[in-house]
């Protein structure tokens, strides 16, 4: 793998947090004077994106919720507080939007859920949940012992797992009850967690290592609602994707990157799973889109 250095228009050497609109723009949270960078299409020369926030507020974690269009936002967090713009707009248009939060605490990660509907945000004065469009946050009943929350991994709406001092938490009602699935890891002070394929989970530690979980966790939406599951594996992919879930059998599979390129996918039929040839993909972070998902999948070879 090359890296190659993408920064030399960003003042600020500290980066706190990436993301994409899943389309053609990166959006990038740094140390220097400019709190949030946006870079178009192909590129990357980064530019300021944050007007209407107050100086140096120090954006520390962002979020982008809903498909590309007028109707998809770009949330950043800090100590100061929570903010939300469109992110599609030339210029930003940011405004407040941490009604309900505690004032001045430390913030260790923002998700949007899948359906783009819902923010969590784990601070270290607990987890809170807020829609997308209506400025309230509310606390959720998280065991005290899971505090500070380190990292938020959607699985579905009302699926997520939390990655904590005390081990790995999992919610299969939008956070209401939590239960912890530790099993057999050998520190269990989590600092992190992701999906990794099918059935399988990542979780780093603080002296332990990473290690691997499997296991199927069943959804609990109805299989009408789009956020209800389509799996995808292997993820990482070489040269051929499967995915199982509901989707429609009819309309096109395609591929972007934050580059901004677009690639029609191959498909063809396997029993219940359709299998997308993903050879013409370059290595990298890729969405693959049909219907109305937006797949995220890495391509290494």
């Amino acid at each position: 793998m090359t890296w190659t250095d993408l920064s030399a228009n960003v003042p600020g050497t500290f980066i706190h947090d990436l993301t994409s609109n899943q389309s053609t723009r990166l959006f990038l949270a740094s140390s220097g004077n400019e709190a949030v960078y946006v870079a178009h299409n192909q590129d990357l020369n980064w530019g300021p994106y944050d007007q209407g926030l107050p100086d140096q507020i120090n954006i520390e974690k962002l979020a982008v919720a809903g498909v590309p269009g007028p109707n998809q936002w770009l949330f950043g967090a800090s100590v100061f507080g929570m903010y939300r713009t469109s992110a599609s707009l030339l210029m930003a248009n940011w405004q407040s939007f941490g009604n309900g939060l505690p004032a001045f605490q430390m913030v260790y990660d923002l998700k949007s859920s899948p359906g783009g509907t819902t923010l969590l945000l784990s601070g270290e004065a607990g987890l809170f949940q807020s829609s997308t469009t209506v400025d309230f946050w509310t606390s959720l009943p998280v065991p005290p012992d899971a505090l500070p929350i380190q990292e938020i991994l959607y699985i579905s709406e009302d699926q997520i797992m939390i990655a904590t001092p005390n081990g790995i938490y999992l919610t299969e009602d939008g956070g209401q009850t939590w239960d912890q699935i530790n099993n057999t890891l050998v520190d269990i002070r989590t600092t992190s967690v992701i999906a990794a394929g099918k059935d399988h989970w990542l979780a780093g530690t603080q002296a332990g290592g990473v290690h691997l979980g499997t296991g199927k966790i069943v959804a609990v939406e109805s299989p009408d609602s789009p956020a209800s599951a389509l799996q995808i594996w292997p993820n990482p992919a070489q040269n051929l994707v499967y995915l199982s879930g509901h989707y429609s059998e009819f309309g096109i599979w395609e591929a972007s990157d934050v580059l901004g390129r677009r690639q029609l996918l191959s498909c063809d039929w396997s029993d219940d799973q359709v299998v997308l040839d993903v050879n013409e993909l370059d290595n990298g972070i890729w969405w693959i889109h049909h219907d109305q998902f937006n797949i995220p999948i890495i391509i290494l070879r």
